[in-house]
């Protein structure tokens, strides 16, 4: 009994998938009739919606996952390049800061880059309704007055808030 019990499970089961898949596929079809009775083209790639893509200007001072940040960028359709020269960086539609690791580590490695500056007026114009700045972990939390993480760190100050930990 406890058999055929299990036996009429997996063959209502396996009914219930048959049903399903029958139904994407019907699912499939139905759309794909209704768009050819409307004449739409449905030859076309998503990335041809866009008509330009942005120039997205990903920070390199040497700390973040930035190759990992522009090939996501990529990934979506933009134009992303990682750079540490400030006219590549005001030419930019968008700004881009990955950061890893600490606070302290990161703004040093920012100043010693000599971006911090270009970094901090550009968060500045952002905060203002300007162009794009999006910060990424660390990259976010740089934008803070001050930062505690291991000792007292000045931040970009473009947002007013204490970074504690």
């Amino acid at each position: 009994m406890y058999m055929c019990t299990s036996h009429t499970r997996m063959h209502a089961i396996s009914r219930v998938s048959r049903a399903f898949a029958s139904r994407r596929q019907s699912c499939s079809a139905m759309l794909a009739r209704r768009y050819k009775s409307r004449k739409f083209n449905t030859s076309f790639d998503k990335r041809d919606l866009v008509t330009s893509a942005p120039v997205i200007a990903v920070l390199d001072y040497g700390i973040g996952n930035l190759r990992s940040a522009q090939k996501a960028l990529e990934h979506l359709g933009a134009k992303a390049f990682l750079t540490n020269q400030e006219d590549l960086i005001l030419s930019a539609d968008a700004i881009v800061l990955p950061g890893v690791g600490s606070f302290g580590r990161c703004v040093t490695a920012l100043e010693d880059c000599g971006l911090k500056e270009i970094t901090k007026s550009a968060a500045l114009e952002a905060s203002k309704g300007g162009r794009p700045f999006l910060g990424i972990c660390v990259g976010l939390q740089m934008f803070a007055d001050v930062g505690f993480e291991e000792t007292e760190t000045k931040g970009l100050g473009s947002v007013s808030y204490t970074h504690l930990r």
